[in-house]
């Protein structure tokens, strides 16, 4: 077992027993099942607006063990440093965000694999179809400027795969 795993499975732990927490995903290679030994960990965490105005976000982040550094980036994302010199990147967001997913990138990765938590219902689920839906036309875009044939299998695998 990659130590991600054993911080994922930490960190999908603190998920649930935050009530405060109303719905957290998943995403990057260990969602869409292409990660390795050098890949990262990265999770949205949506809280209800007035909780996440609570939330330290390196306190909650200290919780997954013990913090090599910790540094919010320019994109807003709490990045940190875990033990093994594990990479996590953590979007502390609240449930008003949720809907910025449908103009998320595609990450190609199954929906059951990234919602880790799921309070309110379908919403997030949705904007994550959203966001496959919105990645798809811009790759078939993408694909015709340049004059290449659309992967239209592939699509199809993707299309099953993060439909709700």
């Amino acid at each position: 077992m990659l130590i991600q795993e054993k911080l994922i499975a930490k960190i999908r732990e603190l998920c649930v027993a935050d009530e405060r927490l109303d719905a957290a995903l998943m995403y990057g290679s260990f969602a869409s099942g292409e990660a390795d030994e050098h890949s990262d960990v990265e999770f949205w965490l949506f809280f209800e607006p007035g909780h996440r105005a609570e939330i330290d976000p390196r306190s909650w982040c200290a919780q997954i063990g013990p913090l090599l550094h910790h540094v919010r980036n320019e994109w807003g994302a709490d990045v940190v440093m875990l033990p093994g010199l594990v990479r996590g990147d953590l979007r502390f967001a609240t449930t008003e965000d949720i809907a910025g997913l449908r103009s998320w990138p595609a990450r190609g990765a199954p929906v059951e694999r990234m919602i880790v938590l799921d309070r309110t219902g379908p919403e997030v689920s949705a904007g994550i179809w959203s966001a496959w839906g919105c990645g798809k036309r811009l790759w078939t875009e993408l694909l015709q400027r340049h004059g290449r044939e659309v992967p239209r299998q592939l699509f199809a695998e993707l299309d099953e795969a993060l439909s709700p």
